[in-house]
């Protein structure tokens, strides 16, 4: 409790400042070779020794900082969402939640800038940190502390969690020796918490910068991230390279390829040894539920589910925790920003607009069906669609059935955690007298779809790892619409 009380206080001296430039840490970075340290995958960089205790102290420092200080994890964290307060003097105007550009194209680009000031900050902690042990390890915890990057969780060659993130305890050598201390991964305690800040979530498709229906492109502010120490924002064109940042990934070493060509054909010979069956048998890459997804990788065809949904309140009268268990389940769509209510088939409802004042379309996304067709001889079209037409899926609202009715064999509840923001599909578990036109068919199948379509592709794969697939056009194979809030579904 010392220890934490300690750097609680110390970080209370952190000014705040206005222009605060987010350059990256460059500490460890060779400007004559280009060497830049590397972020490593966590469940690696656990092992780290001095590295890893270095990290979780200055996260630690962090969560203590307090909360009214700009460089607080309070704060840093609300750049994502609430308390929804100007950061950095950077005035939000657009209406919504937070600086995140979620739902637009600037999404990926926007995480560069944010990560690299959190990592500036936690770097900054470490070298204090790391001045403080005893001489017979300050030069090894000095030296990690230069050259520390935040980790990353490479989820798709492990899906499970890191056990480092789900124990509220751990174990660190700190400058006054070996603790078990709170583990700041795990969880964050509010001092204080004021309820003001973290009112009820609504739906909202603006960010706490950017209005609805605003252009954005290439050049459009990454905000609340400034490039320099005066007014400029950082751009999608500002931040399209990792080395001003000071850092790289151990797949991209970039300073030691003598050409872009040689650069690229070395990324994507590691990307294959990571994820491609046929070049790494020995990956055991696995979906969210376990199973084995390296087959599919390695077909000739790509199948999908294409989904066109509602954002809609969970449905009554039934268990959301029973949803991601059933054996009938293919996949789940993230729906942002899910409203708790009303139904949008409420009349108090209303439709917020986009571009132009037009209300905004529901949210189009793709389920992959390939696993799901991998035990048939082939996946090529003529055998595969003769077996996807007699297990059609039915696109009705949750409360509404077809003439079908609902057969005794269809699961309680649609599939999907739509009340946790997803949205789920699963088989039809009966074929319907005509399942093509929707009649005969069970219902909640697929919660409140607009409209479920079957897509495929042909893929060309590599023949050595130094090439990536090729893929062919997308084409339709079936869709079903619905047509009305009766439950009205045609097929195609």
């Amino acid at each position: 409790m010392l220890f934490i009380t300690f750097f609680g206080l110390m970080a209370l001296a952190i000014p705040s400042v206005t222009g605060f430039a987010v350059t990256g840490t460059q500490g460890g970075v060779d400007n004559t070779t280009g060497f830049r340290p590397m972020r490593i995958e966590i469940n690696q960089f656990r092992y780290a020794g001095p590295a890893w205790d270095l990290y979780i102290q200055s996260l630690q420092q962090l969560l203590f900082t307090n909360q009214s200080g700009q460089f607080s994890f309070y704060q840093i964290a609300g750049i994502h969402g609430y308390p929804n307060v100007d950061w950095d003097g950077v005035t939000g105007s657009g209406g919504g939640v937070g600086y995140c550009t979620h739902g637009s194209i600037l999404f990926p680009v926007w995480h560069r800038p944010y990560l690299a000031l959190f990592e500036n900050i936690l770097w900054n902690n470490a070298q204090s940190i790391a001045a403080q042990y005893p001489a017979s390890q300050k030069p090894m915890y000095q030296d990690a502390a230069v050259t520390m990057r935040i980790p990353y969780w490479d989820w798709s060659i492990n899906s499970t969690m890191p056990d480092v993130t789900t124990n509220p305890k751990i174990a660190v050598n700190t400058p006054q020796g070996s603790q078990v201390i709170d583990n700041p991964l795990f969880n964050y305690t509010f001092h204080p918490l004021v309820s003001s800040d973290l009112p009820d979530a609504s739906q909202l498709e603006s960010t706490y910068y950017t209005a609805i229906g605003s252009v954005e492109d290439d050049t459009s502010p990454l905000a609340p991230f400034h490039s320099d120490s005066n007014s400029s924002l950082h751009t999608a064109l500002t931040v399209q390279y990792l080395k001003p940042f000071g850092y790289t990934y151990p797949e991209l070493i970039d300073w030691t390829a003598t050409s872009p060509s040689d650069y690229s054909q070395r990324v994507t010979t590691i990307v294959n040894e990571i994820y491609h069956p046929n070049f790494a048998p020995n990956v055991a890459r696995r979906d969210d539920n376990g199973q084995p997804v390296g087959a599919a990788l390695a077909a000739d065809w790509e199948w999908i589910l294409s989904l066109h949904v509602n954002r809609s309140p969970p449905p009554s009268g039934s268990d959301p925790n029973t949803w991601g268990s059933l054996p009938s389940l293919i996949g789940s769509q993230i729906l942002l920003h899910p409203p708790p209510s009303p139904s949008p088939s409420s009349a108090n409802a209303t439709a917020k607009p986009g571009k132009g004042g037009a209300p905004f379309s529901p949210p189009r996304s793709s389920i992959p069906l390939t696993p799901e067709l991998l035990s048939l001889s082939s996946l090529d079209p003529e055998t595969v669609i003769p077996r996807l037409w007699p297990l059609w899926w039915e696109a009705v609202p949750v409360t509404t059935s077809t003439s079908g009715g609902s057969p005794p064999d269809v699961d309680a509840g649609p599939m999907g955690r739509r009340d946790r923001g997803f949205a789920g599909v699963r088989r039809a578990v009966r074929r319907g007298s005509d399942s093509r036109s929707g009649r005969g068919a069970g219902k909640n199948v697929l919660g409140n779809a607009v409209s479920v379509g079957v897509k495929a592709r042909r893929v060309s794969q590599p023949a050595d790892k130094g090439q990536f697939p090729t893929y062919g056009e997308w084409k339709v194979y079936g869709r079903a619409v619905l047509t009305g809030s009766g439950g009205n579904v045609t097929c195609s």
